[in-house]
């Protein structure tokens, strides 16, 4: 759901899986539950993924902003809709740094929450680089003006590799503390963990490996506040999907 009023762009520590609501970045979502960019790349299979009743979906990535097809008016309510944004060319330049801003400015006005991704290994754009930085601070320009005008807070999220345990974090601080969240691709338990101490202000989404309901808590437990699914849903299709969520949200999973 869209939020109407000003909200804090920062953490809100919100419930596990069981409890079903979690509140982080300022917005609630029903369960921690979501559906990964990838599965949906337009936003036009919104009102038939919305019925899962998850927590939210994530649409993209977006590279032109003529591919974002989201009609808000066509999904359940309570549904939490994030859109990822990027660039089909390769490394940073000039032309790759409008290709975010065009899809930052179209996903302000139908996303609950943005997220700039950096962790398309293709296309050579490095999260610790001084180009990724130039896009978050660009970005972050947006979603303030865009506050300023509407005082609707849009949360700006990166996605990035997680990396494994011990290495440095997947992007600079001074980048870091510009976003409200990261999206953090693989990295396992451990590196979950160690990133969620790293970073106690941050919403934490989990993608990557997730087949199970056990996989969820076990990415819940190690810190993240949501955890997306991409795999279950292609391999085990939306039954499968329902059946995870409801025995999450009744907290019988082993």
């Amino acid at each position: 759901m869209m939020e109407s009023s000003l909200q804090s762009p920062r953490f809100e520590r919100g419930a596990k899986p069981n409890n079903s609501i979690v509140r982080v970045m300022g917005l609630e979502f029903r369960n921690c539950l979501g559906i990964a960019a990838g599965i949906d790349r337009t936003g036009c299979h919104l009102p038939s993924l919305s019925a899962l009743n998850l927590g939210h979906i994530e649409v993209g990535t977006i590279t032109d902003p003529r591919d974002l097809q989201i009609d808000r008016a066509g999904q359940r309510p309570g549904s939490i809709i994030g859109v990822n944004v990027g660039s089909g060319k390769s490394g940073f330049s000039e032309e790759v740094f409008a290709d975010y801003r065009v899809c930052v400015a179209a996903a302000l006005h139908v996303a609950d929450y943005i997220v700039l991704n950096f962790s398309n290994d293709a296309v050579d754009r490095n999260s610790r680089s001084d180009g990724a930085a130039v896009i978050v601070a660009r970005a972050k320009l947006q979603v303030e003006e865009y506050r300023s005008r509407t005082q609707r807070h849009i949360p700006l999220l990166a996605k990035v590799n997680a990396g494994t345990s011990g290495q440095p974090l997947p992007m600079p601080r001074t980048s870091a503390a510009q976003l409200d969240g990261f999206v953090f691709v693989g990295g396992g338990i451990c590196r979950i963990a160690e990133l969620r101490k790293a970073l106690p202000d941050h919403g934490i989404v989990s993608v990557g490996g997730v087949l199970t309901e056990n996989d969820v808590q076990a990415r819940s437990h190690a810190g993240a506040d949501l955890v997306q699914i991409h795999r279950a849903y292609t391999d085990g299709g939306a039954t499968h999907v329902e059946r995870m969520r409801v025995t999450l949200e009744h907290g019988i999973a082993s």
